[in-house]
C-alpha cells in the first residue's frame, strides 16, 4: 500500500515548487516517488487556482453590489436639493390635468401634502439593502429630520399661496380668475399671483417701490406690469392699481413670507447635514456593514 503524506508535507512540496524547484528535484530531495509528488503538486495547484477564481468572482460580485449601493446613495443625495421658494407650489390656473390648483379648497391641498411620505422611494430593493448595511448610521436620523423640514416648507408654501390670493382679493376688491370675464372687473390669477409670489420670494427681492414703478394703466382698462396684464378693471383702473400696490406691500410684510423664509432656512440646514454625511460615506468608497446579499456571498 502506497505511503500517505499529510497536508502539511504536501503543502511544503508546493512551496518548494513555487520557489522554482521541479517536481523531479523535490522527489529526489525528499526521497519520494516522483509520481506521488507530481500528483500532489498538480492537485494543489488546481485547488489554488479554483480558490483564486472563486475569490475573483466573489470580489466582482461584491464590487457590483457596492456600486449599486453607492448609486442609491448618490441618487438620494441628488434628491436633497435646495428648494426654490420663489416658485409657487400650486398652479394659478384650473387644470383638469393638474388638480394641484389654487382654486381648490385650502384644506384639501394641505391634507394632500401631509399624506405624501416624508421620504419617497424607500421601498426599492437597493434602498432596503442600504438600510441593512447602515442600520445604526446617523444618516437615517438626519434624513428623517430633512423629511419633516421638507414637509413643513411645502405646507408653509401652500399656506402662503392661499394667503396671497386672499391679500390680493381683499385689497383690490376683485376676484382672482384664470380666464377672461368681460362682464366684470377681475384680477388675472396666473399673472398677478405668479408675479407677486416670485417677486417677493426671489433673490433679490423686488421692493414695493420697484414694484410700483413698473405698473401702468392702458386706455382700454388693462392694468399692466411690463408685458403682463395684472387686471382688467375698466372704470376702476386707478383704484385697482392702488389696491394692487397695497396688496404687494401687505404681502411683503405678511407672516406667511416670514414663516416660509424660516422654513426654507431650516430645510437648507437639514439638507446640508444629509449631504455632508453622504459625502463622508462616498469618501470611503465602500459601504460599511453587511446585508442579506453579503450573507449569501458568505460574508
Amino acid at each position: 500500500m502506497p505511503k500517505k503524506f499529510d497536508d502539511v508535507i504536501q503543502s511544503a512540496w508546493l512551496a518548494s515548487f513555487d520557489q522554482g524547484k521541479s517536481t523531479v528535484e523535490i522527489s529526489r530531495e525528499k526521497k519520494v516517488d516522483h509520481r506521488v509528488v507530481k500528483k500532489a503538486v498538480d492537485r494543489l495547484i488546481l485547488e489554488r487556482q479554483s480558490r483564486q477564481a472563486r475569490l475573483e468572482l466573489l470580489k466582482d460580485a461584491l464590487l457590483k453590489h457596492n456600486d449599486k449601493l453607492m448609486a442609491t446613495l448618490k441618487g438620494l443625495k441628488s434628491t436633497i436639493a435646495t428648494v426654490d421658494i420663489s416658485k409657487a407650489p400650486l398652479s394659478w390656473q384650473r387644470d383638469r390635468h393638474n388638480p394641484s390648483s389654487i382654486f381648490r379648497e385650502r384644506e384639501v391641498s394641505l391634507q394632500e401634502i401631509q399624506q405624501i411620505p416624508l421620504i419617497q422611494g424607500t421601498e426599492t430593493k437597493e434602498w432596503i439593502l442600504l438600510k441593512q448595511h447602515l442600520t445604526n448610521d446617523k444618516l437615517w436620523r438626519l434624513l428623517k429630520a430633512w423629511g419633516k423640514s421638507n414637509q413643513t416648507l411645502h405646507l408653509a408654501a401652500v399656506e402662503a399661496q392661499y394667503d396671497l390670493k386672499e391679500i390680493i382679493e381683499n385689497n383690490t376688491g376683485l376676484p382672482m380668475i384664470d380666464k377672461d370675464e368681460p362682464s366684470r372687473p377681475f384680477v388675472y390669477s396666473y399673472t398677478t399671483g405668479d408675479i407677486f409670489y416670485s417677486f417677493a420670494l426671489g433673490k433679490p427681492r423686488v421692493s414695493s417701490d420697484e414694484f410700483i414703478q413698473g405698473i401702468t394703466i392702458e386706455p382700454h382698462g388693462d392694468i399692466r406690469r411690463g408685458g403682463s396684464i395684472l387686471a382688467l378693471a375698466r372704470g376702476q383702473e386707478e383704484n385697482v392699481r392702488l389696491g394692487l400696490v397695497e396688496a404687494y406691500k401687505a404681502w411683503l410684510a405678511s407672516k406667511a413670507i416670514t414663516r416660509l423664509t424660516a422654513a426654507s432656512l431650516e430645510l437648507e440646514d437639514a439638507a446640508k447635514k444629509v449631504r455632508d454625511r453622504i459625502d463622508d460615506l462616498e469618501m470611503i468608497e465602500f459601504i460599511p456593514g453587511t446585508c442579506r446579499i453579503c450573507a449569501s456571498l458568505g460574508l
